[in-house]
Formats: structure tokens, C-alpha cells, sequence
């Protein structure tokens, strides 16, 4: 059985507060560990002139303008390149935890029912608290059997997190 591993981001309209609205991604490769999807990286980081520094929503935004790059066809070509990739966005109500966890779980469960397993999951920091009971949860909520492990990262060093930031950019830009 293929082994996947995925990527998740966020991307927030606002301040991050009830009544804003919370977009996250999740993307998926087969095998490589926390270096998936490094040539997929690399070919986006080339269409945008990208030379450093981490890969946000944002500054490709701009680079895309100046470059003349059609911000759906770069996105489709992310999603194409991976195995899994999908976005959603959500109004935050009164808890930001509980929206975060939600969306989370939501976006990994597809990833789990699509893939069959998911043995590596590689947050950004601050994506959902740290804590074990607050993994725990999180695993409980998709599928023990279905995810395996959790780790967190920074964005600025994982490649694959930067790929989901651009989805999930991409998906607030869309919904506002």
C-alpha cells in the first residue's frame, strides 16, 4: 500500500477572531517524507521568478501580476501535481479552536478517504495548539488507522507547507 504524506496551511481574512473567515488546505505526494513534493516546489518557484525567502499567498500574488502567471492555472497545476490537494474556507464563529479543529479534521478526513492512508501529517505551527490533547483529538476525529502520525513545522523550512499556503490563499481570495 502506497504511503502519503501531507501538508496543511492556513490562510485568515483579517484579524483572526469570530466573524472572520478561515481557509486551510491540505496537499498531498506518495512517499518522500517532510521533502514531498520538493520538484512541484521547485517548478512553481520557477514560474514565479521566486530566487528565496518562504513562498506566501501573498508575494506570489504579486509575482503572478508582474509575471503575468494566471493564479488559477498555478493552483490548478499544484492540485494536478499532487496526489490529493483540496481547500475550504469557513466563517470563524465564536471559537477559533473549535474552527480550526474542525476544518482540520475535515480536510484530513478527505485526504484519508481518499488516499487510504495518510502515515505522515505535517502541520504549519499554530495551525491547531501544540498539545497532546489537542493531537489526540484531532487523530480521533479522522481515523487513528487512517493517519498516523502528526508533526508541526515551520513553514519558512517546509516546502510542501508553502504549497498548501498557496492553496489556501487562493481559496480566501476566492471567497471574498
Amino acid at each position: 500500500m502506497e504511503r502519503y504524506v501531507c501538508f496543511m496551511d492556513e490562510s485568515v481574512s483579517g484579524d483572526m477572531r469570530a466573524c472572520s473567515r478561515l481557509c486551510m488546505a491540505i496537499v498531498c505526494f506518495a512517499g518522500g517524507g517532510e521533502r514531498a513534493g520538493f520538484d512541484v516546489y521547485r517548478r512553481v518557484s520557477s514560474i514565479l521568478g521566486w530566487r528565496r525567502g518562504e513562498l506566501k499567498w501573498r508575494k506570489a500574488r504579486r509575482a503572478m501580476r508582474r509575471r503575468g502567471v494566471d493564479a488559477e492555472g498555478l493552483v490548478e497545476f499544484i492540485r494536478s501535481s499532487s496526489a490529493y490537494a483540496f481547500s475550504r474556507g469557513l466563517h470563524v464563529g465564536s471559537s477559533v479552536l473549535e474552527a480550526r479543529l474542525q476544518l482540520a479534521a475535515q480536510l484530513l478526513q478527505g485526504a484519508v478517504r481518499g488516499l487510504g492512508l495518510v502515515s505522515l501529517a505535517v502541520l504549519d505551527h499554530g495551525l491547531v495548539p501544540e498539545r497532546d490533547s489537542v493531537v489526540g483529538r484531532l487523530r480521533r476525529m479522522v481515523s487513528r488507522r487512517g493517519l498516523r502520525r502528526i508533526v508541526f513545522r515551520s513553514s519558512a523550512k517546509i516546502e510542501g507547507i508553502q504549497l498548501a499556503d498557496m492553496l489556501a490563499g487562493y481559496e480566501c481570495g476566492s471567497l471574498e
